[in-house]
């Protein structure tokens, strides 16, 4: 068994626990999947160093509990086309500009439900081809920036910058009816936060009439029924 020339890595859905390892597979892994397990430590750098495989396509480390800072992308990894490291909830550090790096079409970025944050800048919005960009649930602050409504339209499928903490008011582009883009829940240390999730409506308690009522309430039937019954003995 020679792991140097894999190409797929998978041991998803497991309860593998530990630290990654700094070098997995060789220089031929195309996927490497890790996802739902219960992995902790920091990202080894190698994973997107240059010992990684150059040609590596998906990487999959969500739903772990990873911790540290985002690692920096080599600039030769250049055919990744699907990166999550989504719901590590204390992964944190700042979006690296390495990841213009980037240069496939239609590329998948999760990183939500982690602990990044910084600001966004255009560069990072428009020069990588996205297609999908979840970035929510997140600590992303300041002000989104202006973007062109050509490359939002054209290149995003999916948009995700809710749960944040973006200032207002948010760009235009943000208010563009269009499916997959989410920008709510944000608001600046200034605003007040809003709920992410709306509180489910309060479901009113049931009012139980007093004794006093419900006597009142039989004394009356009462007399209802005896006045019913001599109506009809007198008129019999």
């Amino acid at each position: 068994f020679n792991m140097n020339n894999m190409l797929g890595f998978y041991l998803h859905n497991n309860y593998f626990s530990g630290t990654l390892p700094p070098y997995i597979g060789g220089h031929e892994l195309l996927f490497l999947d890790l996802s739902n397990n219960q992995f902790s430590g920091t990202i080894p750098h190698a994973i997107f160093g240059t010992t990684m495989s150059p040609i590596l396509v998906q990487l999959n480390l969500s739903y772990n509990n990873l911790s540290g800072t985002l690692p920096t992308l080599c600039v030769d990894l250049t055919n990744l086309e699907s990166i999550d490291l989504s719901h590590n909830s204390q992964l944190g550090g700042v979006l690296d500009v390495s990841l213009t790096h980037l240069t496939g079409l239609d590329i998948y970025f999760n990183i939500s439900h982690c602990n990044v944050s910084g600001t966004i800048s255009e560069q990072f919005l428009e020069e990588i081809d996205f297609a999908v960009l979840d970035l929510s649930h997140n600590a992303f602050y300041g002000s989104l920036p202006q973007m062109s409504m050509d490359v939002l339209m054209a290149d995003y499928s999916s948009l995700q910058l809710e749960c944040n903490s973006f200032c207002m008011p948010l760009p235009e582009w943000c208010e563009v009816k269009k499916n997959g883009i989410a920008v709510s829940c944000n608001a600046c240390p200034d605003y007040t936060p809003k709920e992410c999730y709306p509180s489910p409506p309060t479901i009113p308690s049931p009012k139980f009439l007093s004794w006093q009522v419900i006597m009142a309430i039989i004394v009356v039937g009462v007399f209802i029924v005896g006045l019913f019954a001599a109506l009809l003995t007198y008129f019999a």
